[in-house]
């Protein structure tokens, strides 16, 4: 049947959605967010500045008032940054998303003036306590003592306050860890002072090649004296990725092994948690202390390699040492650790998008997703726009990305000369310098391959990992066509797993979102859906977002009076787990050189089609009435002639709306006609 009344009009939105509205009373809003955190500023001031409150002036907020209103605010001396905005972010338009980001860039501004200030003030201070502390040899404090280790250049200050001093790549000292000499006392740095990146280092002796990066200082200590190998501290669990990521830029090519705590006792292990995030993003193994699970060990709370040479000593913690595996899973989790009530205190922050699509979220940020297409409908060309149009921060068509972003394309189905003819056909020779595409054809095999009935990475894999590590900071991946990067069965359910997973991998270690195009098969090629792809169901399945393109069907082309329904495709995300399913389709058609161009398809199919039956009734002579054209035998001829240019087309369906139409714009009126025993009502055509 050709549906004339449901497709809405295509057309893409001059401005965005209705402007939300702004809470009541978004000052009491912001106050109660802060309270969630144990923060209370005693008033909150709406002019844009940071204002500093709380004990010795440690925690902060900025407020920007204004229909939608924002602020971000923490505590330098936890490491708190939080943003804030009065209404949820996912459901802003794109003005006021722009808006948004804007004073939170002035935000995060004004706390870096702020954190410089007080960064040079603690380098100051840790300077002077550096230079007016002792030098303590062996274990001649406390703590070394109940450690069993020893002191390796460390400085005593007042209070026999031990100090370790906080390095740089440049070896300068801008921060000092503080550690009591009280069993139990807590750590801490200098107030307001430097911490990201920051390490204390063990030399290492000769002929040792093996680095390790660890949390505290003891820790450290045990294995350098155990290993003799070189040895950074990262001071804290959260500090571990950017030591990592430091300790990868000075050492490129020696081994390195992150060495964790396992805090199993604690709500979130973020021991090892951050452990395996620091080793995915320098691709390094990671080891941490098993210990006997009995009650009076586990009374202990032994965590970490000191408390291992402690309760077994140094064999032991040589032996687990040499257990570093890249391919070590997590350790089972404790009850403790998966109770909501215990790790979900508050929301966590709305999901980042890539993409919007008619000012709405559409393409979320962190998943791999794919993009099935049949043959022929460009699935190339509008993966390459959707790149343009994110490396620029631009939109292509309806489809919006809020800020330039840095893609990189991986063609493996056309030569380098072919992306860039097709490049420039869409750019017009000018390219957004965030924006780098790669033919690979016939050079990169397959990301995974068969190890006897086992999938494992292959040297695909391999080239592709050291790729992404060439273009740090890289937001996107983009893959053209899965097929030329699979290399296992097409139709395994396990192997599609697998694959994804291996995705799902670089995903985690780099940070990048990654989009694919795939095949469709044959049974489900002329309709966009979860269904359409070609291959094992658990592709899709495994991805978090799932879009689709196909040929213009002909209901449509009927619908909108398109002769040449082949140059349209049409667009759709059936699978989206993050956010609404979008309102619906929308169009593209092929220009020159197959450049896809965004089409708003006008709701005028009906005037096009009635008035072609209107004219074939001006040119048939006979008198029809509303029964003969809609079922009686007499109208079957016209009917007949009618259906050649609309093979869509339903009689009994389609004809009444017809006959509506051209009645209410004026094309034809009803009369009666005949004698008042034998009278009939025919449809006349009116002659324009």
């Amino acid at each position: 049947m050709i549906d004339f009344n449901n497709a809405p009009p295509q057309r893409e939105q001059k401005k965005d959605p209705t402007p939300l509205q702004t809470p009541q009373d978004p000052i009491d809003a912001f106050t109660a967010k802060l309270a969630e955190f144990e923060l209370d500023p005693g008033g909150i001031i709406q002019d844009g500045i940071l204002h500093r409150f709380g004990k010795n002036k440690s925690c902060w907020y900025v407020f920007f008032p204004g229909e939608i209103c924002g602020a971000g605010f923490g505590n330098w001396r936890s490491g708190l940054k939080e943003t804030w905005c009065s209404v949820s972010e996912s459901t802003l338009t794109y003005e006021q998303r722009q808006k948004y980001k804007e004073d939170m860039e002035r935000a995060r501004a004004l706390r870096k003036i702020e954190d410089e200030k007080n960064y040079a003030r603690a380098r100051k201070k840790a300077k002077e306590n550096w230079e007016n502390a002792t030098l303590i040899i062996g274990k001649d404090h406390k703590y070394l003592e109940n450690k069993l280790i020893d002191s390796h250049y460390l400085r005593v200050g007042k209070d026999q306050i031990l100090y370790v001093p906080m390095f740089d790549e440049n070896m300068e000292m801008w921060n000092l860890e503080r550690i009591p000499e009280t069993p139990g006392g807590k750590k801490k740095g200098l107030y307001g002072g430097k911490r990201d990146g920051l390490f204390f280092l063990f030399g290492g002796k000769p002929r040792v090649q093996q680095i390790y990066i660890c949390e505290g200082y003891s820790t450290g200590a045990t294995i350098y004296e155990v290993t003799g190998a070189k040895v950074y501290c990262s001071f804290n669990a959260g500090n571990l990725p950017a030591v990592a990521k430091a300790v990868k830029r000075m050492h490129p090519d020696e081994s390195i092994t992150i060495a964790a705590d396992d805090d199993r006792f604690n709500l979130i292990n973020a021991g090892i948690n951050k452990a395996m995030e620091a080793g995915r993003l320098i691709d390094a193994p990671v080891v941490w202390p098993t210990f006997p699970d009995d009650e009076e060990t586990n009374a202990k709370k032994l965590t970490d390699f000191n408390d291992l040479r402690t309760l077994d000593g140094p064999t032991a913690v040589m032996v687990q040492l040499s257990n570093a595996s890249k391919e070590r899973k997590k350790p089972p989790l404790p009850a403790i650790s998966t109770a909501l009530t215990g790790w979900l205190k508050t929301r966590p922050k709305n999901r980042e998008y890539l993409l919007t699509l008619f000012g709405q979220p559409f393409f979320p940020k962190d998943v791999v997703g794919a993009l099935a297409a049949t043959g022929g409908t460009g699935k190339t060309f509008f993966l390459m726009s959707l790149a343009v149009a994110m490396a620029s921060g631009g939109s292509f068509g309806p489809i919006k990305a809020p800020k330039p972003l840095k893609v990189l394309c991986v063609f493996g189905e056309d030569d380098q000369d072919e992306l860039g003819r097709r490049f420039w056909d869409i750019c017009k020779g000018k390219f957004p310098e965030n924006l780098h595409a790669a033919s690979v054809y016939g050079e990169v095999g397959p990301l995974m391959k068969m190890d006897g009935k086992n999938p494992i990475p292959a040297e695909g894999f391999r080239w592709l990992e050291e790729t992404i590590k060439k273009h740090p900071g890289l937001d996107v991946l983009f893959m053209d066509p899965k097929s030329r990067f699979y290399g296992l069965e097409e139709n395994n359910n396990d192997h599609g797993t697998q694959w994804i997973g291996l995705l799902e991998s670089l995903r985690l270690r780099y940070g990048v979102t990654i989009l694919f195009s795939t095949h469709t098969s044959e049974a489900n090629s002329n309709k966009v859906s979860q269904q359409m792809n070609r291959g094992a169901s658990s592709i899709v399945d495994g991805c978090r977002w799932q879009a689709g393109m196909a040929v213009m069907d002909q209901n449509i082309a009927d619908r909108y009076s398109i002769e040449d329904k082949q140059n349209y495709v049409v667009f759709d995300a059936p699978k989206s787990n993050y956010t609404a399913k979008q309102s619906r389709p929308i169009y593209f058609k092929r220009g020159e050189g197959g450049v896809l161009k965004y089409t708003e398809l006008k709701n005028d199919g009906m005037a096009s089609i009635s008035g072609k039956f209107h004219k074939l009734l001006l040119e048939n002579d006979a008198q029809f009435t509303i029964r003969d054209l809609e079922q009686g035998k007499r109208g079957n001829e016209i009917c007949q002639v009618f259906k050649v240019n609309y093979p869509s087309f339903t009689r009994s369906k389609d004809m009444p709306k017809i006959i509506e139409y051209m009645i209410q714009n004026g094309l034809a009126k009803l009369v009666e006609i005949g004698t008042s025993t034998n009278n009939k009502t025919i449809v006349e055509a009116f002659h324009k």
